[in-house]
């Protein structure tokens, strides 16, 4: 045994040089990985003395031998190749082993061997595995980075890098498909079954209840977006338009999330439109501006002759509203109001859409605004994109969303440093119902 411990440093440096002489890939490999297979040979050999010494105690290889290389190796020499390099070290002691045991002991040395290579093949499955295992699980969550920021708008310089990772390849043409998930047991894996056997470059995420696919690395994208498509639930399937790159799938990603519109328009469900409000939108739409149009608060009624609603129109008196045609640039974004307004669907995925951090009653329209204003999104008033709102009973100050003005309010504070709704909070504190405490307001 001392003369097999003796040998064992020459034992691993004429594996190496075997190694050398009968792999070609191994004399490309770079150096520093070069040393790191003699490291891993120098352990598996001084392992195997040990378990010849101890033979009762099982050997710990995965972390004695493999542990003695970084984890980099694994991704650098895939496991056929692993097998060879285990396979001539084998080799080279069974060899040499009749030059380093005394007479007799070849023979049970041998049998050892053989039993401790079985041992090694176990550990290199297990290592190989658990890489293959928790490289699984990382690139779900690198890819559910990816299709998230899409979804989102964020247009970010690492993304094409993430995507990389993952084994995107593609420049152009890319496009995102949107529609309902499907009831089975790995939608993630059928979607790329399909998309990858028309070799086309795929990511795949869920965003609430929503399906959403990235596509690229084909020139022709329609034959895969149809075979993809057939995966998803019942139901629509959406396609973004085709865009030049990764990074400006964004855009596709937006169409395809707003039903394939490429403009939006959002009205407050107690609003009744003009009937030329979507037009006069729709007539002045461009990237990177919130539109918002004048409303006239209706006086009570049991019903609204629509016939008759443009004979009613008194736009609020503290908005702007220009007259039909004309589009008044805002010079105070805190004006806007959610009650009407539009933008195309690239400057909503710019913004995120409405902040989700609020709940109930206040705020997430003032936040809208202010996150329009951080990112340079201009607001204009639309002259003739009139909307009216039918009466509903209301109480001033609204002591029924205390709570939530406080909530939301404080929501609001954290994100922008000041307070939203200052008006409701110096009603309901003329009634004794809240107080300023330094810079917060919180209930009496």
């Amino acid at each position: 045994m001392r003369r097999l411990e003796r040998a064992s440093g020459s034992l691993a440096t004429q594996a190496v040089a075997r190694m050398d002489d009968s792999l070609p890939w191994f004399r490309s490999m770079p150096a520093d990985q070069r040393s790191w297979v003699t490291l891993v040979a120098q352990a598996g050999i001084a392992s195997l003395v040990e378990w010849c010494r101890h033979p009762g105690r099982p050997p710990r290889l995965t972390g004695e031998v493999f542990g003695a290389a970084p984890r980099e190796l694994v991704r650098a020499v895939p496991l056929k190749q692993t097998v060879d390099l285990i396979k001539v070290t084998v080799e080279v002691v069974e060899d040499r082993l009749g030059q380093v045991v005394g007479p007799g002991e070849a023979e049970a040395l041998r049998l050892a061997v053989l039993q401790y290579s079985r041992e090694v093949a176990f550990a290199t499955a297990h290592v190989y595995a658990s890489y293959a295992e928790n490289r699984g699980a990382w690139d779900a969550r690198l890819e559910a980075l990816v299709v998230d920021a899409l979804v989102r708008g964020e247009r970010v310089d690492e993304l094409p890098g993430r995507a990389a990772a993952l084994g995107w390849a593609a420049t152009a043409p890319v496009l995102v498909l949107v529609g309902h998930t499907a009831d089975v047991d790995d939608l993630h894996s059928a979607v790329r079954r399909a998309a990858r056997s028309m070799r086309a470059d795929v990511l795949v995420g869920v965003h609430a209840h929503q399906l959403v696919v990235v596509l690229g690395g084909l020139p022709d994208l329609t034959p895969v977006a149809e075979k993809v498509s057939a995966e998803f639930g019942p139901g629509p399937v959406v396609r973004g338009p085709a865009v030049a790159s990764l990074a400006q799938a964004v855009d596709s990603a937006a169409a395809a999330l707003a039903g394939g519109a490429g403009h939006l328009v959002f009205l407050d469900v107690d609003c009744i439109p003009a009937p030329e409000l979507v037009a006069r939108y729709a007539a002045v739409a461009q990237d990177g501006v919130l539109d918002s149009g004048p409303v006239t608060y209706l006086p009570p009624a049991d019903d609204y002759d629509l016939e008759r609603l443009a004979s009613l129109a008194d736009p609020h008196p503290a908005r702007p509203a220009p007259a039909d045609g004309e589009v008044l640039p805002a010079q105070d974004h805190r004006l806007f109001w959610s009650l009407s307004f539009a933008l195309t669907a690239a400057t909503w995925a710019r913004l995120g859409g409405f902040c989700e951090a609020y709940a109930g009653y206040g705020g997430e329209d003032t936040d809208f605004a202010e996150t329009a204003h951080a990112a340079g999104v201009g607001l204009r008033w639309v002259g003739g994109a009139a909307a009216f709102h039918q009466h509903h009973p209301v109480s001033r100050p609204p002591v029924e969303h205390l709570d939530d003005v406080l909530v939301n309010g404080r929501v609001f504070a954290q994100r922008w440093g000041w307070w939203p709704m200052q008006g409701w909070l110096e009603a309901f504190a003329e009634r004794g119902l809240v107080r300023r405490c330094g810079e917060d307001w919180v209930a009496a």
